[in-house]
């Protein structure tokens, strides 16, 4: 297998990285390699490489501009990311014959209601890079070129910048804690999506008709920010990491205002995932837990 990944240093695209199978070839570009906000740039790197390298399998699209709140300030830089970029690897796709694996947003929803959001309910994105992605994925979708668009949410990792982390972080330090109480959603380990996207290409390579389209792939299961900041608390002091916090306090997104708006709904259905490729995500907290245990043992 041939593939070609761009965002490779991302939390999602560094757990793709370690885990791509030794015997495929696998080209790699992190924002070290290339300024993928640099649109002429990309699309001369982008028609080199495939003259001299060929045409890969799939072109995995795992660089974004997730900053949310600087978004909102700098529009330019977030449309070039989340815009202009998947539409030049959309493009060349379709020129290779290649496929295209690109992953989006649960900020492409307005949040209404409490049922989890289906593939094509209306979206009405409530921020700058919601909106961003949202047209991102409709480029994609416009383009011709065989895609698979993964929706996901709430992503975090074992290294980065991530909800996960600071909450261990400020745990250890702090006796209370004010966390939303109102955002739900489904926290998603960046491993699983790698290991499952993974498991996609296996499945789809040669698969005829391709099942091209858009998919929720979160870890199953619910959850809002103050129950996911709850159960990181009691795992890592179930497995003797410290923590001083004692209190965690719900509160309501009002009262803690941020320049981009946040969705309140952000629970999405991956039930017509589970049912095209045959591959059942675990649950959000089984995935936590193993993050807890790998950081206390410090693998």
């Amino acid at each position: 297998m041939h593939i070609l990944l761009l965002g490779s240093n991302g939390q999602v695209g560094s757990a793709l990285l370690k885990q791509m199978p030794q015997e495929w070839t696998v080209t790699a570009w992190s924002r070290a390699d290339i300024d993928f906000a640099d649109t002429a740039g990309l699309r001369t790197k982008i028609n080199d490489y495939g003259r001299t390298q060929g045409a890969p399998h799939f072109v995995i699209n795992a660089a974004a501009n997730t900053k949310v709140d600087l978004a909102e300030a700098n529009p330019t830089e977030a449309t070039k990311l989340n815009l202009d970029l998947p539409e030049v690897l959309a493009e060349a796709t379709l020129a290779w014959s290649s496929k295209l694996i690109h992953y989006s947003t649960d900020y492409v929803f307005n949040g209404a209601g409490d049922e989890p959001h289906l593939e094509f309910d209306d979206k009405e994105p409530l921020n700058l890079y919601g909106k961003t992605k949202f047209f991102g994925d409709q480029a994609i979708m416009a383009s011709g070129c065989q895609y698979l668009i993964f929706r996901t949410s709430w992503v975090y990792a074992r290294t980065g910048k991530n909800f996960l982390l600071t909450m261990l972080g400020v745990a250890a330090d702090k006796e209370s804690l004010r966390v939303v109480a109102d955002q739900v959603g489904s926290p998603t380990l960046a491993d699983d999506i790698a290991k499952i996207t993974i498991q996609v290409m296996q499945k789809t390579r040669d698969q005829d008709p391709f099942p091209a389209g858009v998919y929720h792939l979160t870890n199953q299961g619910f959850t809002s920010w103050h129950g996911f900041a709850e159960a990181i608390i009691k795992e890592a002091r179930a497995n003797g990491m410290k923590i001083v916090t004692d209190k965690v306090v719900p509160i309501q997104s009002k009262d803690y205002p941020t320049p981009a708006k946040r969705p309140l709904n952000s629970r999405l259905s991956i039930q017509k995932f589970i049912d095209t490729f045959g591959i059942t995500p675990r649950p959000w907290q089984e995935a936590m837990k193993e993050v807890i245990l790998s950081l206390k043992k410090g693998s």
